[in-house]
């Protein structure tokens, strides 16, 4: 009886586990989905069509915007950086690291 209960305990938790970053990264989506159909509305104005296939042509272009925004996204995360370009020991990273660089002298 115990060796079932760690059994349904260790399945709950494992779902729990798996599901809770889907849901948020479904929430996510979705809301990237809504944002991306209002700068799409104003870009479906320039195409003729209403739908195709039943579907919006507002849905298609916030669906292509999506895929644009991760695509340069990933992009931008594999291109190369000069060395220490980005790193928090450059002084010219961001304002607060040329204070803190400042303070230290």
């Amino acid at each position: 009886m115990k060796g079932q209960i760690q059994v349904l305990k260790t399945t709950i938790i494992g779902g729990v586990v798996f599901l809770v970053p889907v849901i948020i990264i479904a929430a996510i989506i979705g809301k990237a989905f809504e944002i991306m159909k209002t700068v799409a509305h104003p870009l479906s104005a320039l195409v003729p069509i209403d739908t195709v296939g039943k579907i919006a042509i507002v849905n298609l272009i916030a669906i292509l915007l999506i895929v644009l925004v991760c695509f340069l996204a990933g992009h931008a995360a594999r291109t190369r950086r000069p060395p220490g370009s980005f790193a928090p020991s450059n002084p010219n990273f961001c304002p607060i690291s040329r204070f803190m660089a400042s303070s230290r002298e």
